[in-house]
């Protein structure tokens, strides 16, 4: 099996909680890995953390944002050809869960990116597969925390619930990415241009055009999911810059991509 780099991007991580979710790492004797840690926050109480853990560790003095940071662990290790798997410090999987996410994705040439199915504490299921959103969306979702078209895509999913994954679902929430480095070799990184939110839909409509994405219902992993630009006005202005930019670059009104990927779907 494949080397694997496990990448977190932190801004004033908790770092009790930060050890409960790297805690699965300790069970994965048989695989090659390393954990690399970018700090927008320049915690010095992480660094101490991750010369403790061994873990990687790079600090910003000025916070480059969530996707630039990912950027720079793989960009710091691109050339060993790992497995990414691109995590929020608010995921909670256990070694078995991460050894079958690799064995699927490493399963067939063609699949670059796999994504767990994800759950509330409470062990009820997370819309995290969504079709790829118009402006509207956007905003039925900011203020209602999910949208119609998410809610009909699990209902689908919930429909077929025996079925171990799911092929090409338009679009799935970017906590807990695996990806292969041939991907990002070939669609690229993380667009600099998004400093937080949006940024995960656009790397994956990238990857979408060029390899199979997978959606693993059979295993659920648990995620905390904060929805912080709700609560604070400046991060609210972040997520709405992200929104107008996302749609410069992929067209507000003739995305025609977007309806061919959604069409099967709806």
């Amino acid at each position: 099996m494949r080397s694997v780099v496990i990448s977190l991007v932190s801004y004033g991580t908790n770092l009790k909680e930060l050890s409960k979710v790297l805690s699965f790492t300790k069970d994965l004797k048989k695989i090659k890995h390393k954990v690399y840690i970018f700090d927008n926050a320049n915690q010095k109480n992480l660094k101490l953390f991750c010369k403790k853990k061994k873990i990687n560790y790079f600090a910003s003095k000025d916070n480059l944002g969530f996707g630039n940071g990912h950027n720079y662990n793989i960009n710091k290790t691109i050339k060993i050809k790992p497995v990414y798997l691109i995590l929020n410090p608010d995921i909670y999987l256990n070694s078995k869960q991460f050894i079958y996410c690799l064995k699927v994705l490493q399963s067939k040439k063609k699949f670059g990116l796999l994504s767990p199915k994800l759950v509330n504490p409470d062990g009820t299921i997370q819309l995290t597969c969504r079709l790829i959103p118009n402006f509207f969306d956007f905003i039925i979702r900011f203020f209602l925390g999910y949208s119609f078209s998410s809610l009909k895509i699990h209902k689908i999913i919930e429909k077929y619930k025996n079925e171990e994954y799911f092929v090409n679902i338009p679009f799935i929430h970017g906590a807990c990415y695996f990806i292969k480095s041939e991907v990002i070799n070939t669609v690229g990184v993380y667009d600099k241009n998004f400093f937080l939110y949006v940024e995960d839909l656009d790397l994956y409509r990238r990857i979408l055009e060029k390899f199979d994405t997978i959606y693993l219902n059979s295993i659920s992993v648990k995620h905390l999911f904060k929805r912080s630009s709700r609560k604070n006005f400046k991060l609210f202005i972040i997520h709405l810059k992200s929104i107008l930019y996302y749609f410069l670059k992929w067209g507000f009104v003739n995305d025609y991509k977007k309806n061919k990927l959604n069409k099967n779907w709806k």
